[in-house]
């Protein structure tokens, strides 16, 4: 899980990770190696990833990216595949 906070204006402020790995299908995933990956990418400015709750598996990944120009899901998950084992 993540840490972070809301303001007074109801803005989410995330600025630490309680945990640094998380398990999918029983393969250990660590959000920082995402966000390393996606920062080589020219049109991203930044990213978050997390784990999201999955029945089958356990957690599965989920990315936030803040883009620089409109990037679509299928380009970032090729981005990915190509720079994750």
């Amino acid at each position: 899980g993540d840490l972070g906070y809301f303001d007074d204006d109801g803005f989410l402020y995330l600025n630490d990770r309680r945990v640094d790995m998380f398990t999918v299908g029983g393969r250990n995933v660590y959000p920082a190696e995402i966000e390393s990956a996606l920062a080589e990418h020219p049109h991203v400015l930044s990213s978050l990833a997390v784990g999201v709750p999955d029945g089958d598996l356990g957690q599965v990944p989920h990315v936030i990216v803040q883009a620089a120009t409109e990037m679509d899901d299928a380009g970032v998950i090729a981005f990915l595949s190509e720079r994750i084992a």
